[in-house]
């Protein structure tokens, strides 16, 4: 399970009010809903990552098959949808109670908002759509958010693939077949026409990963890192390219935060490829070394017969 996505965004102070336009009726009222029914009786159901994929689910499914928009903000990032309102500003609108528990952070329902201007058969389809998933566990929450993005959803578990192997023993012959399967998996769900800003990025990494998955997979031991931030990368970029209601000022600070962490990052990438290439070019030199020597040993064979 994922529960790094406590915090929720990492803004300047200057913008932190500014990154979302939160509607004081329909929005505030879905979202106590949201605590208030998935959690009636206040037990500690609700983490800040459980709200997070709820708020995603369910506002899609109000505007998908009900043909109403709750307005909820969510942006896309690296633990999956996000929802766009940090827990002070919850706590402000009187919408949660925050309590740390020894499990960690929880969320309860606070007020109800006043002055509902919402139809009775609008608070009931709302009430009913968030009463429909309040049986389904996070872990199902997250897998069934990222089936809408199979290249990050790829990613999430080619992460998880090299992370497990650079820290367990798994068998080589096992993995390197697994890893070339998920680097060509990788580039094929690649889309290029949204995640652009990364796509020139993604072909230097998948390039490196295409070499070791062929020469020597052992090697990616060597480079969870890269992969954990590529993976950022990706998540960053996916963040406002994916989204809901967010302000064009935070979509300015992603943009502008992706640019720093590329030229970063490709910096990183020059040093993988100096060491990746040199063993490859080394690998190669000594197959021709022994293919000669093997020659040689032919034609000293012949003349002895």
């Amino acid at each position: 399970m994922e529960e790094n996505d406590e915090y929720l965004l990492i803004v300047p102070k200057s913008i932190e009010r500014r990154i979302v336009d939160i509607d004081q009726s329909v929005t505030s009222y879905t979202i106590y809903c949201l605590l208030r029914h998935l959690d009636p009786d206040r037990r500690g159901f609700i983490t800040r990552t459980r709200l997070n994929k709820a708020s995603y689910i369910v506002n899609n499914e109000l505007k998908e098959k009900h043909g109403i928009d709750p307005r909820l903000p969510w942006f896309w990032y690296k633990h999956g949808p996000m929802l766009g309102i940090t827990n002070a500003q919850l706590e402000e609108m009187d919408l949660v109670t925050i309590e740390e528990t020894k499990t960690g952070v929880r969320l309860f329902y606070g007020k109800e908002p006043d002055h509902i201007a919402l139809p009775k058969n609008i608070q009931d389809t709302i009430i009913r759509v968030i009463r429909s998933i309040m049986y389904i566990s996070t872990d199902d929450m997250v897998d069934r958010a990222y089936k809408d993005r199979p290249f990050l959803n790829q990613f999430r578990n080619f992460e998880k693939m090299i992370t497990n192997y650079s820290k367990e023993h798994i068998m080589i012959l096992d993995f390197s077949s697994a890893f070339k399967e998920s680097v060509m998996n990788l580039e094929r769900l690649y889309p290029e026409g949204d995640l652009e800003d990364t796509f020139r990025t993604f072909l230097r990494f998948n390039g490196i990963m295409r070499i070791v998955s062929k020469t020597k997979p052992d090697f990616v031991k060597n480079m969870p890192d890269k992969v954990i931030n590529m993976r950022e990368l990706e998540s960053i970029n996916a963040s406002y390219i994916y989204f809901n209601q967010m302000t064009s000022q935070w979509v300015l600070h992603e943009q502008e935060e992706l640019q720093r962490k590329i030229k970063e990052y490709n910096k990183q990438l020059s040093v993988v490829e100096e060491t990746v290439f040199s063993k490859v070019y080394q690998k190669a030199k000594e197959k021709d070394q022994l293919s000669n020597k093997l020659k040689e040993i032919s034609l000293e064979i012949g003349k002895g017969g």
